[in-house]
């Protein structure tokens, strides 16, 4: 298919919310995943939420993967980051 990346909205979620701040926690999976994806860059044309799962493009899941790979300890404060400043624009 077009997307033939999958990835459970838990799998990122259990991974990733409990380091996040509130705002990003109090999102629900599904726009937490798409908050994510936006946040590293991946252009939302790459992407489509599914009902239980995230699905992206040939390659445009990697991003994700590789941070699943990395510690949290690295992952975080760079996702933070990432977080803060698509919100700064989403605000903007």
């Amino acid at each position: 298919g077009a997307y033939p990346t999958r990835i459970p909205f838990a799998a990122i979620y259990e991974r990733y919310a409990p380091q996040m701040p509130e705002f990003v926690r109090a999102l629900e999976p599904p726009h937490f995943c798409e908050a994510l994806a936006l946040a590293l860059d991946i252009d939302a044309s790459h992407f489509r939420l599914g009902r239980t799962k995230i699905f992206f493009r040939a390659g445009k899941g990697e991003v994700l993967e590789r941070l699943a790979e990395r510690d949290l300890s690295e992952v975080v404060p760079m996702l933070l980051e990432k977080i803060t400043q698509w919100e700064a624009r989403k605000v903007a």
